[in-house]
């Protein structure tokens, strides 16, 4: 199965917008190749 790639790009105001996102999806996105900027992953 292919596995897909997404980019996790947010601007500074919606930062923990996305990281609730990513906390409630988790278990799908582990599914995932994930790619973001270096802020990004600092969240």
């Amino acid at each position: 199965m292919k596995k897909y790639t997404i980019a996790m790009i947010a601007h500074d105001a919606k930062k923990g917008a996305m990281a609730e996102l990513v906390k409630r999806y988790s278990e799908k996105l582990s599914q995932l190749n994930l790619v973001a900027t270096r802020s990004a992953l600092s969240i």
